[in-house]
């Protein structure tokens, strides 16, 4: 009896009327029964074979082969005829699978564009994987499609356990293993991201163009841009020389030494005047023998006293120099203020 996925078996009852033993033909002869129900036993024995992972396939190298237990089964590819087996290797990626020496074809997985090739370690050794035959695939040639399905692993054992898988929402691929933060999935390449550790993580690389900067929050669109040329280390206030402008309102000392002035006195006198006559009369003269005129005209005469020249002796004192001066920090000198290392690191 032919294979189960052969035209000869119908799904409407009555056709299955072909010859014994290939069928059940109407009016058929005792003797025809028992090998054909004897057949339609094996058919339905391989088939179930074929989709119960039953097979470990051999070979290596990305190259997969499945050998039925009774060779002379299958004879064709057949649109839609699934396997499943045990695979013996990890899948090294783009794969091929060879059923029953009919020519190896190769194994894609769905993705959100379309069928691609299956990847190293899709396929991990021991598992038991699915694939439907699609003679479309590998441009015509025909090919298999792996049923990816969700992987056997780990669950978490605490709140802060890693082991969660993590699958594409669009096809169920398993995008992940256990052990590998969600945050690394479903981002595009190039995606830039900070990490609080020395090194990227797996699947990203580390962009150093920015170093010892400091973090700018902006609500516009120059997010990932940079500006400025000072560094965070090395910071140092410079001299600088005030002009007058800049001078504070200040007080100035003054200094009054005293003085004082001489005076210099040579002496004077008055003198009468009598007629044509002029007498003078100095201090201490006798005036007993005037006689004749009750008022005598004075002359005059100047006093000769004289005011010495005396410096003040007032001094002001010096207010600034014009000096350069610094200015320090009130820490130990070296500005660093509290802050946490990071790395930028983009998606591969």
């Amino acid at each position: 009896m032919a294979e189960i996925s052969a035209s000869s078996w119908s799904e409407t009852d009555a056709s299955n009327n072909a010859a014994p033993p290939a069928a059940w033909a109407t009016g058929m002869m005792p003797n025809n029964v028992e090998p054909t129900a004897r057949a339609m036993m094996g058919a339905i024995k391989r088939f179930w074979d074929r989709i119960n992972g039953v097979v470990t396939t051999t070979g290596s190298a990305g190259a997969y082969v499945y050998t039925p237990a009774n060779t002379s089964y299958p004879t064709a590819y057949v649109q839609g005829e699934t396997y499943v087996a045990k695979a013996n290797f990890t899948s090294a990626g783009g794969d091929t699978l060879n059923v029953n020496g009919l020519g190896a074809k190769p194994l894609y997985k769905a993705s959100a564009g379309g069928p691609i090739a299956v990847e190293a370690g899709d396929i991990q050794s021991g598992q038991i994987f699915s694939c439907c035959y699609d003679a479309a695939l590998n441009s015509g040639g025909g090919g298999f499609q792996v049923d990816m399905g969700l992987p056997s692993i780990a669950g978490p054992t605490s709140s802060t356990d890693g082991n969660i898988p993590v699958f594409n929402g669009t096809t169920g691929d398993k995008l992940k293993d256990s052990g590998v933060s969600p945050s690394t999935v479903g981002l595009p390449s190039g995606t830039k991201m900070l990490f609080m550790q020395a090194s990227a993580p797996t699947g990203w690389t580390q962009v150093t163009a920015v170093n010892d900067a400091m973090l700018r929050i902006v609500s516009g669109g120059t997010g990932g841009s940079t500006g400025g040329s000072w560094t965070l280390s090395g910071v140092s206030l410079g001299a600088t020389a005030l002009s007058q402008s800049q001078l504070p309102n200040v007080s100035f000392p003054v200094t009054d030494g005293g003085h004082s002035h001489g005076t210099t006195d040579p002496g004077h006198y008055h003198y009468l005047q009598f007629g044509s006559d002029n007498q003078n009369f100095t201090a201490g003269s006798s005036q007993s023998g005037i006689q004749g005129a009750p008022n005598f005209p004075t002359g005059s005469a100047t006093t000769g006293i004289s005011i010495n020249s005396a410096t003040t002796g007032i001094t002001v004192s010096s207010g600034g120099s014009g000096a350069t001066h610094t200015h320090t920090w009130s820490n130990d000198g070296t500005w660093r203020p509290a802050y946490q290392d990071a790395i930028v690191a983009s998606k591969n």
